[in-house]
């Protein structure tokens, strides 16, 4: 089965949907390039003959002619994938000499940096997509080399630590949490997460439960003050202006937005 941009997105500069998938997505090619990343679940992708496991903070760049498919776990896969005319890709790839990207998983501070991209992608999609979203997309995620191999000073034991905050229990309890994973000095973890992040232990701490905030207003059902709570914002006033600051948009606007994507249908078979 091939997949042709015109029959899913017509003349759109772009497609951006945000999928959730509980059943086998066919062995399929496509006239286009995709990017996907994995928001939530896990699954097992069919690539070029192989087969590769699929997670939260998986990056998958898709080439025209890759064949590819999807199959979920049993609990399901959710990812958000953004596609696009490869002659586009190419134009802006040779104007501002970017390197193609690399399909690899990423740290759990790596995709949620990301994800923001990809969120506003889906949520313009939504709203009318122009070519100036695009162009915002790749600026965010070529230009600023984040789907790059991170070049930053990050040290093994930071990195653990950091990605220890996945566990929703840990995000929860924040700071104190990172600190005990961190097993060092309070100065210390503050001087690295400074170098690496460019920012506060705490001001990382809430970034990253905002993201999986978001993720869980796109994804449930639960009372808005019940996700906030989860996330470990004690101050639902606080929450929501943080929220807004960081998104653009109120909690209740990001959940109609994101629960209102669809896949592609060409995509769900």
């Amino acid at each position: 089965m091939r997949l042709h941009y015109a029959e899913i997105a017509g003349e759109a500069p772009f497609h951006a949907a945000r999928v959730r998938l509980t059943s086998a997505v066919k062995t399929h090619t496509h006239d286009f390039h995709e990017l996907m990343l994995v928001v939530a679940g896990e699954g097992t992708h069919w690539i070029c003959g192989t087969q590769e496991p699929l997670q939260a903070g998986s990056l998958r760049y898709l080439r025209p002619d890759d064949e590819h498919g999807i199959v979920p776990d049993p609990t399901g896969l959710e990812w958000i994938n953004v596609a696009f005319p490869s002659a586009t890709w190419n134009g802006y790839r040779d104007l501002f000499e970017v390197e193609e990207p690399e399909s690899r998983d990423l740290s759990l501070a790596e995709t949620d940096r990301l994800a923001i991209g990809f969120h506003l992608a889906a949520e313009a999609y939504l709203q009318g997509p122009r070519g100036t979203d695009l162009a915002r997309f790749f600026t965010a995620a070529f230009s600023a080399s984040a789907l790059a191999p991170s070049t930053a000073p990050v040290p093994a034991w930071l990195m653990r630590a950091v990605n220890s905050l996945g566990e929703p229990e840990r995000l929860r309890v924040g700071l104190p949490a990172l600190l005990a994973a961190a097993c060092v000095s309070p100065g210390h973890l503050s001087r690295a997460v400074r170098a690496a992040y460019g920012k506060t232990p705490t001001a990382l701490v809430n970034e990253l439960r905002l993201e999986r905030a978001a993720r869980l207003l796109a994804t449930g059902p639960d009372e808005i003050s019940n996700i906030a709570e989860a996330c470990g914002f004690e101050n639902l006033s606080f929450f929501y202006r943080s929220f807004r600051k960081r998104f653009g948009i109120t909690p209740l606007q990001h959940r109609r937005r994101a629960q209102g994507t669809v896949a592609p249908r060409s995509f769900a078979r």
